[in-house]
């Protein structure tokens, strides 16, 4: 499953907002581990701002996970659309 730009944007803001949340740690919290400003972690989290590869990896050292893990397309995902399409094609054949 191929996503755009703007579709990976959103992803990272929703995976980012889970993760700190998850972990319970504040936007200012995660700004100071991660040495940046607030303002840029609100900003990457509402998807108005897009982080360079720096920011990612600094934003996932002080979540304590990895890059990956706020880039990529999770397997139940994956594994739901696979699902979807074969249905899909079962339809248009069946």
């Amino acid at each position: 499953m191929k996503l755009t730009v703007e579709e990976r944007q959103n992803l990272l803001a929703k995976r980012l907002r889970e993760e700190r949340e998850k972990q319970h740690i504040s936007q200012i919290d995660l700004a100071l581990k991660a040495q940046l400003s607030q303002n840029i972690v609100a900003l990457i989290e509402t998807g108005k701002r897009v982080p360079n590869i720096s920011t990612v990896f600094k934003i996932a050292d002080a979540l304590d996970i990895s890059p990956v893990a706020l880039l990529d397309v999770p397997s139940e995902e994956k594994e739901t659309a696979r699902k979807q399409i074969i249905s899909l094609v079962n339809q248009y054949l069946g």
